[in-house]
């Protein structure tokens, strides 16, 4: 694929994607409300080979997108006119949206709703299935989740996996090579294996999203429009390094 492809293009299609470029969140909610209906998910699609690499080898794993954008547009449509709307509540967004509603936090998030779906994005991570069960375990499900300490952000994972909140995880035994944290090296063969170094300072310290984020006793979600507007310029800028250093 060529750099930057924006893999909700392979759902919507080209017409309606193209369609939709004036208001690029539009192309970021009708691709939740096209994949859901349809079950496809566009960072599976896009590491599909990895993922079956990883299920040849007996092992389970999940694509999750690293920096997820409903989780900050939602508390942004908060913030700024305080509307709170739910995954359920999209098809009732897209309507407004395309009614001109939300135009300022659109056009802040225009970029990012390009970029939330490249593949400088999407990441594997692990996936088990516990004894006696027949339902997997999955990291992804676990950080993703509303009640989750993390909400989805990558900054919160990262010093997560660093500090052992993912240990159940990562130290599995056996463990597939791509998931095997004391392999690798511990958390910093981590970063250097999935091109993540633009997510730590120079001393392997993960950067925040937004300053204070991980701050001892912050919120996980942000709590002004100068934290949204912190973490989307970040977002995407983490999005377009990693984006440039896996093409290498």
């Amino acid at each position: 694929m060529p750099l930057f492809y924006d893999y909700k293009r392979s759902i919507l299609g080209d017409v309606e994607y193209e369609a939709n470029q004036s208001i690029p969140v539009l192309n970021w909610l009708r691709y939740r409300q096209v994949a859901k209906a349809a079950g496809r998910d566009a960072d599976r699609e896009a590491m599909q080979a990895d993922l079956q690499a990883i299920t040849d080898a007996g092992f389970l794993a999940s694509a999750d997108s690293m920096n997820s954008f409903w989780t900050t547009y939602q508390r942004a449509l908060d913030l700024w006119y305080g509307d709170w709307c739910t995954a359920k509540q999209i098809p009732g967004l897209i309507e407004r949206v395309r009614g001109g509603a939300y135009v300022e936090v659109n056009e802040i998030f225009a970029e990012f709703a390009k970029l939330a779906h490249v593949r400088g994005n999407f990441i594997l991570v692990p996936r088990y299935l516990p004894s006696g069960y027949t339902r997997s375990r999955s990291m992804n499900t676990l950080r993703g989740g509303f009640r989750s300490k993390w909400r989805d952000y990558w900054d919160l994972t990262l010093v997560g996996i660093k500090t052992g909140e993912f240990d159940e995880f990562f130290k599995r035994s056996p463990q597939h090579p791509e998931f095997d944290l004391d392999a690798q090296g511990g958390f910093d063969g981590y970063i250097d294996r999935n091109d993540l170094d633009m997510y730590v300072d120079t001393h392997g310290s993960v950067k925040p999203l937004w300053p204070g984020h991980l701050d001892e006793g912050a919120k996980a979600l942000s709590q002004s429009k100068e934290d949204v507007m912190h973490f989307v310029e970040n977002a995407c800028s983490v999005i377009r390094e990693r984006e440039h250093r896996l093409a290498a």
